[in-house]
């Protein structure tokens, strides 16, 4: 009788015992998931953290590629009275512009003898704020880095043209129509021509070119570009042929 009670006595101890590991087992497993459900609260606090830090980062990475533009463009500023100016007694405002740069020839026929001195002395300090090479480029997203055109290559482009004041006189996102062009043949403007090479594939840049290398003492009336105006087109290079 006593072996059967001493029997159960150790068989209600084991249970007890069982019992107890469970319980720790059991609690110890709340304690795991408590802690991995803080492990992933965390983690999707340090996501969103870093999701906001990225989009800082661009905003301040944007903000500092517009105050570069803008102090470029400050600094080869020409005061300009107003944006829409008078021509052969019709307003001529910075909507009405051709959707491709100005070809060289349109400088045929003008008289550079009609600049006054004022201007040529402020033509040559402004071409002394440039390179050698007459033009500043400026990347607002990279090319391929791989293929760049050469001389005599056609190639397809997008493009802006403004002078620095910011008035608009070539866009080819007017008509919707990319602008194509033998290019370093002379077609266009040499600050252009020579600028566009040193463009990789899908490469979107902004070019700043001197007055020389632009359409120099003559300018072109016709499309408000004054003497002596320093340009800025923005170019997207869409293919090389």
């Amino acid at each position: 009788m006593d072996s059967l009670y001493d029997t159960l006595k150790y068989a209600l101890q084991q249970a007890a015992d069982c019992r107890k590991m469970f319980d720790d087992a059991n609690e110890e497993s709340r304690r795991l998931a408590a802690k991995y459900q803080d492990t992933l609260t965390e983690r999707q606090t340090l996501r969103k953290a870093n999701r906001a830090l990225n989009l800082t980062i661009l905003e301040l990475r944007a903000k500092v590629e517009d105050m570069e533009t803008q102090l470029e463009l400050q600094l080869f500023n020409k005061p300009c009275s107003c944006k829409a100016q008078q021509r052969e007694g019709t307003l001529v405002t910075s909507d009405d512009t051709p959707s491709a740069p100005i070809p060289t020839s349109a400088l045929d026929g003008k008289d550079a003898d009609e600049v006054s001195s004022s201007e040529s002395l402020a033509k040559k300090d402004l071409n002394d704020q440039f390179p050698s090479h007459g033009f500043t480029v400026q990347t607002i997203s990279p090319g391929d880095g791989r293929f760049f055109p050469k001389k005599g290559d056609k190639v397809v482009m997008h493009h802006v043209g403004t002078l620095v004041d910011g008035m608009k006189f070539a866009s080819t996102y007017d008509d919707g129509k990319p602008y194509t062009v033998d290019i370093g043949m002379g077609k266009v403007i040499k600050g252009l021509d020579e600028g566009v090479m040193q463009l990789s594939l899908g490469q979107r840049a902004i070019l700043l070119i001197a007055p020389d290398f632009a359409y120099g003492a003559k300018g072109i009336p016709t499309s408000n570009i004054p003497p002596n105006s320093a340009l800025k087109f923005e170019v997207e290079l869409l293919k090389i042929n």
